[in-house]
């Protein structure tokens, strides 16, 4: 039988060395991952994840609310916030949202493609009175007994007040908005 040498030794402890150096490597505990609040409800239940949809707009009921056909489905969509003022019946969007049944809640929009016909859209010029003023840039005008939702594209003159007489010009959205509008006092109450 051989005998070991010394350099034989020193290999072999070596060897070991590392090898006990790896085991401890790969013994620490695992990592903790981090969980934000935000996904669990008071009583410590998870919440329904963002679902994504990708679909048609198919009707426009008001600044935060409208339907697509994603598929053979068509959903309602309510958006916590207001919707892009460039949105239009026909436009591809995406959105993220959480699904109940048909109706996605506070969901997020992207438009994803244009296909109404009007992008390059011309302005048109409404006259009404003012009947509600909502904030420095929302007021409700009436046009021949219907009630319009305008959305300025800067802020309301503040020499504007409710019964004033004005002339809109503005972009018309849906059954009722009129977007990125400009206001003119024709006559005072």
């Amino acid at each position: 039988m051989k005998r070991k040498t010394p350099l034989f030794n020193m290999v072999i402890n070596a060897t070991f060395a590392s090898a006990f150096v790896v085991t401890l490597i790969m013994m620490r505990p695992p990592a903790i991952l981090a969980i934000p609040a935000s996904a669990f409800h008071k009583n410590g239940h998870s919440q329904k994840h963002p679902e994504t949809f990708i679909g048609s707009v198919i009707k426009l009921y008001s600044n935060q609310q409208f339907d697509i056909r994603a598929g053979r489905n068509t959903y309602n969509v309510k958006t916590a916030i207001r919707l892009p003022y460039s949105l239009d019946k026909g436009d591809i969007v995406r959105v993220s949202g959480q699904k109940s049944g048909n109706v996605i809640n506070k969901a997020h929009v992207e438009i994803l493609r244009k296909t109404s016909r009007n992008n390059d859209y011309q302005d048109e010029s409404f006259t009404g009175i003012i009947t509600k003023i909502n904030s420095d840039r929302k007021i409700n005008i009436r046009i021949n007994g219907k009630i319009f939702n305008v959305n300025m594209a800067g802020h309301l003159p503040n020499y504007l007040k409710r019964g004033d007489k004005v002339r809109v010009t503005g972009r018309r959205s849906g059954s009722n908005d009129i977007n990125n509008a400009r206001v003119v006092r024709l006559s005072n109450r």
